[in-house]
């Protein structure tokens, strides 16, 4: 039985120690007078994770190596923005933005590739299923998620957003069991998770987000569909998923990341200063918004 006052402890002799004092209920200190406070959990007790088991915790990623870092904005960067003032140049190539990622502890795997296809050049990004990856696994044991496609400006702001460290998570619209289901990406993990196809769209916060007219694992804008009003979707008896943070919250995020204390050394070898930072991945969003416009834009100017 527990003890009155509080609950036990356990010594490294395995005999019982003095109880660890509980908040009296009738104090009037507490904040719960007249019960039980229920926060009061006493001490966390270590779990075991058995061997072959799915992982508990995602790893936490490093920030993107300094000369990884420097190539995207002197080599893709500062000439794509170069791109916006004279149309002339020429294009700036998309394997700056793949090279190295070997170097790099990310949840991006280096099978990450540039190709062309009907609908234009894109980079296959392929992720680390940290689901399945198992605790006697590593890291790069991890099985691969299956290949998205996105337009070479959209992953360099991907890798923008990551460079300080951080994940991907996936929205699901449906149950496990539903055939139908389909996983959305979006970055980071948490409570916040700001949907890659509204960042890449630069959906209004009013509006649903409505992926390619190809499938949903590919991200270009040039498949996009225009975002529709969530009364209108569901009026039509469509699921639709609440409107939820777009590039602001996403910005917020990774400058977040850049200040705090996790591998901050790794962080201030990047030698970025908060506003760079921001106005690195705001130049990344020009550059995307101005060399690959939305079709729907495409088709009102006309």
């Amino acid at each position: 039985m527990r003890p009155p006052g509080g609950l036990p402890r356990l010594t490294t002799g395995g005999t019982r120690a003095a109880p660890i004092p509980c908040p009296d209920p009738h104090s009037h200190h507490s904040p719960y007078p007249g019960r039980a406070p229920h926060h009061w959990l006493g001490p966390r007790r270590a779990t075991r994770q058995t061997k072959g088991s799915p992982m508990s915790k995602r790893p936490n990623y490093d920030p993107a190596p300094p000369a990884l870092y420097s190539a995207w904005i002197s080599q893709w960067l500062t000439p794509s923005l170069a791109r916006l003032v004279d149309p002339g140049l020429p294009e700036v190539d998309p394997g700056v933005l793949v090279r190295g990622l070997e170097t790099w502890k990310s949840a991006i795997h280096p099978a990450t590739s540039v190709g062309v296809d009907d609908i234009g050049p894109y980079i296959g990004v392929r992720l680390r299923d940290l689901v399945n990856l198992r605790s006697d696994q590593s890291l790069d044991e991890a099985p691969l998620r299956g290949e998205r496609r996105v337009d070479p400006e959209g992953f360099g702001i991907i890798i923008l957003h990551l460079a300080c460290g951080g994940g991907f998570s996936f929205k699901k619209n449906g149950a496990e069991d539903d055939p139908d289901r389909k996983d959305y990406l979006a970055l980071f993990s948490g409570n916040s998770r700001p949907d890659l196809g509204r960042l890449l769209a630069n959906t209004p916060v009013a509006k649903i987000a409505r992926h390619s007219v190809l499938d949903h694992y590919d991200y270009r804008r040039a498949g996009l569909r225009k975002p529709a009003d969530e009364a209108s979707e569901r009026a039509r008896g469509r699921r639709t998923r609440s409107p939820t943070d777009g590039r602001e919250a996403a910005l917020a995020l990774s400058l977040h990341r850049l200040a705090s204390r996790p591998k901050r050394a790794a962080k201030e070898a990047l030698g970025l200063s908060r506003d760079g930072f921001r106005s690195h991945i705001l130049d990344a969003y020009r550059v995307l918004d101005g060399l690959r416009p939305l079709p729907w834009d495409l088709r009102e100017a006309t």
